[in-house]
């Protein structure tokens, strides 16, 4: 597992690999375990690979594919095993690396683009490119990083399958 912060408006972002196979012991997950419960404070969007994860109770699956993410897909409450058949990329916001933010969900809003797709952004827009490629008035960025739309409307175009958060 290799982890790296960024900054991200305000808010520290960590991406995290996986490699494949391999057992997590950190924040969040013990012993590949998460335990979900009421207002779950993490939000995280995969950037590459698939995970699965079970239900250590009821024993549901679920697949967590580039672009799944805590805000449009909340997990269930209960314990759930991770697994790692393949590398994996994730972008994490977490309440230890954020401390005083109740919400972190309120603030964030999860972006996936295709390749070859667009987004129209408004002025001022906060955009946090985790992974990908985006071109930008006609500039190709590399994720991760910070982009703040501060020279009016722009449309962000997808060079390769990209990922981030808007950040409020």
């Amino acid at each position: 597992m290799k982890s790296a912060a960024h900054r991200s408006f305000g808010l520290v972002a960590i991406i995290t690999t996986f490699e494949k196979g391999e057992v997590v012991t950190a924040d969040p997950l013990i012993n590949n375990t998460y335990t979900v419960y009421e207002n779950f404070p993490y939000v995280w969007m995969h950037t590459k690979g698939t995970d699965i994860l079970v239900n250590t109770k009821t024993n549901e699956t679920i697949e967590r594919a580039p672009g799944c993410n805590l805000i449009d897909n909340p997990l269930p409450l209960g314990e759930w095993r991770a697994t790692v058949p393949e590398d994996v990329e994730v972008v994490c916001y977490s309440p230890f690396n954020n401390p005083g933010k109740s919400s972190l969900a309120d603030c964030l809003e999860p972006v996936r683009l295709t390749a070859g797709a667009f987004r129209a952004v408004p002025h001022m827009t906060k955009f946090f490119l985790a992974s990908g490629t985006v071109r930008i008035d006609g500039k190709a960025i590399n994720g991760p990083k910070q982009i703040l739309f501060k020279s009016g409307d722009a449309t962000l175009s997808a060079v390769t399958d990209a990922y981030g958060f808007i950040v409020r």
